[in-house]
This record gives C-alpha cells, structure tokens and sequence, in this order.
C-alpha cells in the first residue's frame, strides 16, 4: 500500500484531490486549457503521474472539478443581489454588479477558455435559451448560466415584455464586454460605471417608446 501523508486514506484522499484540483487551476489560470495534461498536473501537484488515476479519471474531470468549486459562490452571489421588495430595473442593475465583481475576483477569461474548452455534444434542451445552449460536461455549470440567462430574461420580461428579448441580449452582451475589459486592466470603478450606464440606457428607451 502506498505511503500516505494524513492520520486516514479518507483524509489523504481528500488532500490529495484538492491538490490536483489546486494545480489544475493554476496551470489554467497561467497557461489555458490546452496545457492541462496529466504530466503538468503531476509535476505543479508533485505527486506521480499514473497516481491521479487514482482520484480522477481523467483529466477532463479536473477541468470541470475546478469550475464547480467556484459555483456555490457564484450562485450565492447572484441570489443575494436581488431583493425582492425593489424593482425589476434595480434587481438587473443589482446582477449586473454582481456580476463585475465575481468577474474581478475569481477572472473572466480563463473561466471562459476552461468552459469552452469542456464543452460536451450533448443535444440541447428545447427549453434552452438559444444563445445559452451550449451545453458543458457539467449539468451543474450549464444550468447555472442558463439559470441567469434566463433571470435577466425575465426581470427584462417585467420591464417590458416587447422587448425583453433584445435587451435581455443587449444586457448580457454589455456584460460580456465589462468582464473582458476587467480582463484587459481597464479600472473596476470605471467599467462599472459605463456598464450599469449603458443597461440604464435601455431602460431610458424602453421609457420613451
């Protein structure tokens, strides 16, 4: 049996998984998903390459292992901001800065990379969002996204149903655009600012149709 570094093989098991999901991460931060091989893990991990095959069962597994442990922060996060008591355009702008900030605390475009990068060819739900249909090797990380696709869809909905729709992909977009200029360096404040300016823009038409 081999040589273990905890009182218990549960508590080594334990150990030794958050370490490959540890090195895993950092080489996808540093590097990108196409570095992400066995040997890479291994060596930053510092542990055999045949004995992650212990824990995981590919590496696959460790891509999607490292976008998992962010959700239950993620989701809390998106659940805090909205109050209920305030009004639809509120709990968009709420989401918005929610989101900004999840983006400049655990990075934009390395997650995305990671995404891309585990996405599976498993047929889409018709119920699906069309632009959110992609579907990820992880229920648990395509649920989430659809699950906020869908929110702003429908605080959107509230706002005004005609054009919920486009403004709920203008919003998304506008998004996108802040966390990849987080991405580039530009000032949290003044991405923030220009984001949550631009959805209040929306609301501005949608008040003068």
């Amino acid at each position: 049996m081999p040589s273990i570094s905890a009182p218990t093989v549960k508590e080594h098991h334990r150990i030794m998984f958050g370490k490959l999901i540890d090195a895993a991460e950092e080489i996808l931060r540093e590097r990108g998903p196409e570095d992400l091989t066995a040997g890479a893990v291994a060596k930053v991990a510092g542990i055999a390459r045949n004995s992650i095959y212990r824990y995981v069962s590919s590496v696959d597994d460790l891509r999607i292992l490292v976008l998992e442990r962010y959700l239950p922060q993620w989701q809390d996060a998106v659940d805090d901001a909205i109050n209920r008591d305030s009004t639809p355009q509120e709990q968009i702008l709420a989401l918005a800065v929610v989101s900004l900030e999840l983006a400049r605390s655990t990075g934009h475009s390395w997650l995305i990379s990671v995404m891309k990068s585990a996405r599976s060819a498993r047929p889409a739900s018709e119920h699906d969002i069309p632009e959110q249909r992609a579907e990820y090797h992880s229920d648990l990380v395509a649920n989430f996204h659809i699950e906020f696709a869908r929110r702003v869809t429908l605080l959107w909905t509230m706002v005004d149903p005609k054009t919920a729709s486009l403004h709920s992909r203008i919003n998304r977009a506008l998004l996108d655009v802040g966390m990849k200029s987080l991405d580039a360096g530009e000032p949290f404040e003044s991405v923030k600012a220009s984001v949550l300016a631009s959805i209040s823009g929306l609301f501005t038409v949608v008040d003068e149709a």
